[in-house]
């Protein structure tokens, strides 16, 4: 038991310094690039029928759910990431 309790204070000490302002800085662009370009596969075709149509869950609420829903086409092709 307090060998778990160790690692777990362990890594919260640590993991500190993966996220500095820096690094905030890069991942907040990284996503912000990444949040418009959804935006625009999403809204890249008009919508004629709603059943060609889908929705996805953006982002995590702390309490838990998301923060928004996005309707997509279900004909847009996603890359491979």
């Amino acid at each position: 038991m307090k060998r778990t309790l160790f690692a777990f204070v362990f890594l919260g000490f640590t993991s500190c310094n993966l996220f500095d302002s820096e690094n905030q800085v890069a991942i907040t662009s990284d996503l912000d690039f990444l949040y418009e370009e959804i935006q625009q596969l999403a809204e890249s075709k008009p919508c004629i029928d709603p059943n060609d149509w889908d929705f996805v869950a953006l982002g995590s609420k702390p309490c838990g759910g998301p923060w928004e829903y996005i309707a997509y086409p279900k004909s847009i092709i996603f890359p491979n990431f």
